[in-house]
C-alpha cells in the first residue's frame, strides 16, 4: 500500500515529467522554425546543429547553429530575411501550439531573438521611409520629432514584413517543419546532416 509520502513522490515525478515534455514540445516547435526558415530564405548560412538540450552555460534551452559563408555583401532583402528567420520561432509557436500551452511552460520568452531583429530594422529603417532616396535627404531637413516618427512607422512595417515572411515560409514547407521537429523531439539534436536529410526528403513534389 502506498502512503501518503510515496503518493506524493510519485505525483511531483509525473508532474515533473509532463513539464519536461512540454519544454521539449515547446523548444523544438521554436527551434524548428529557426531552421527552416533560416534553411529556405538564407543561402550564405549553413545549419550546423538543432537542439533542444541547454547550452554548455544553461543560458539558453535549445539553439539552432549555424554557420556564416564570410565576406557576404548584404542587400535590403537579406536583412529582411534574417529578421524571419529570428523571428520565426516565436511564430512558429503561436501557429502550432496554444496560448495556454505556451504559458504552462513558462513561457522562456527568447528575447534576444527580438532585440536583434530590431536591431536591424533599425538599421535598415531609413530605405523604408521612401522609396526615393531624394525625398530621404529632404527629409534630414525635417524637426528631429518628425523624423523619428517616421523612422518608427518604418521599423514597424519592415518587422511585420518579416513576420508575415517568417509565417508564409513556414506554410510553404509545412511538412518539412513537421517532420523535422518530430525528429527533433525523439534524438534531442540533429545535426547539419541530418536536417539537409529530412529538408530534401521532404520537398513538395
Amino acid at each position: 500500500m502506498l502512503t501518503n509520502e510515496t503518493t506524493s513522490e510519485v505525483l511531483t515525478k509525473e508532474a515533473i515529467r509532463e513539464q519536461r515534455e512540454r519544454l521539449i514540445l515547446l523548444v523544438a516547435t521554436h527551434e524548428t522554425g529557426h531552421y527552416i526558415v533560416s534553411r529556405a530564405l538564407v543561402n550564405y548560412r549553413n545549419s550546423i546543429l538543432l537542439t533542444t538540450l541547454p547550452s554548455a552555460n544553461y543560458e539558453t534551452l535549445g539553439q539552432h547553429v549555424s554557420e556564416e559563408m564570410l565576406n557576404i555583401e548584404k542587400l535590403k532583402k537579406d536583412y529582411v530575411n534574417e529578421m524571419a528567420v529570428l523571428l520565426a520561432g516565436k511564430v512558429a509557436e503561436e501557429m502550432f501550439l496554444t496560448k495556454k500551452f505556451i504559458k504552462s511552460c513558462n513561457e522562456l520568452g527568447y528575447r534576444g531573438d527580438v532585440k536583434k531583429a530590431l536591431k536591424l530594422a533599425n538599421k535598415i529603417a531609413p530605405e523604408y521611409c521612401f522609396t526615393s532616396h531624394k525625398i530621404c535627404s529632404v527629409c534630414q531637413k525635417w524637426s528631429k520629432h518628425l523624423r523619428k516618427y517616421f523612422l518608427e512607422s518604418a521599423k514597424n512595417r519592415v518587422l511585420k514584413e518579416a513576420r508575415e515572411l517568417a509565417q508564409k515560409t513556414i506554410l510553404e514547407h509545412k511538412e518539412q517543419y513537421i517532420e523535422v521537429r518530430k525528429a527533433l523531439i525523439i534524438k534531442r539534436e540533429l545535426s547539419g546532416e541530418e536536417l539537409e536529410k529530412l529538408y530534401n526528403e521532404n520537398l513538395k513534389k
